[in-house]
């Protein structure tokens, strides 16, 4: 039988994996969000480009998207 250090110490690296996982899948999900937005976004208006509303002149940085349809 495991002392009682032992059995606390598994626990939590049990837990710690839990959190890892709860992690992955929720990073995953955004990615998928803003990939299923942006192809949404492309195929309601695909005449007019994406362009960055609120930094113009800065390509690296973008915050939000216009689409004027």
């Amino acid at each position: 039988m495991l002392p009682w250090k032992a059995w606390r110490f598994i626990g939590l690296n049990v837990v710690r994996a839990l959190s890892l996982i709860a992690l992955l899948l929720v990073f995953v999900s955004n990615v998928l969000v803003m990939v299923h937005d942006v192809r949404r976004t492309a195929t309601a208006c695909p005449d007019k480009p994406l362009t960055c509303s609120q930094f113009p002149g800065q390509r690296r940085q973008v915050i939000g998207f216009e689409r004027s349809c």
